[in-house]
């Protein structure tokens, strides 16, 4: 006979949303992307990144999502938004490196974002930007364009 007991959700969920030095409501693009660029900015492989944002765009929690290698990372939409329901969030914000220091998204970047926005609308959940971070500076998807320090 199988089991139905209910699984544990899990998620690599972090709230001390004060690690990323946010002094209030994120106010534009230059905003989120510092607040990244502390954590993921120097990382020799590629790391995902999600923010999660209140009514009042005030970042109140963030998730490492999934590390990669050197060359790419593999994400689920479906997981980011699930995450983002279970968090009680009202936007999100996306961010990754590139360990090359390239700025410009690639083809699979912009797929990638397009399904996140997708899977988000779905839910009520908006996608506030989706950034590239790099020690030199950073691409904003909102902006379109790239951004030095």
């Amino acid at each position: 006979m199988a089991s139905c007991r209910p699984k544990r959700l899990y998620t690599k969920l972090k709230v001390r949303a004060d690690e990323l030095q946010v002094g209030g409501p994120i106010s534009g693009p230059h905003d989120a992307a510092r607040a990244a660029e502390r954590l993921i900015g120097d990382r020799a492989y590629e790391v995902f990144l999600v923010t999660y944002q209140n009514s009042q765009n005030c970042i109140f929690a963030y998730e490492e999502f999934t590390e990669g290698s050197i060359t790419g990372v593999s994400v689920m939409p479906s997981a980011i938004i699930r995450n983002a329901l279970l968090a009680g969030a009202v936007s999100i914000i996306t961010y990754h490196q590139h360990p090359s220091g390239a700025l410009n998204p690639s083809p699979q970047d912009e797929a990638l974002w397009e399904r996140i926005r997708l899977q988000a609308k779905l839910m009520d959940i908006t996608v506030l930007d989706n950034f590239i971070i790099t020690p030199e500076g950073y691409y904003s998807e909102s902006d379109r364009r790239v951004v030095t320090w």
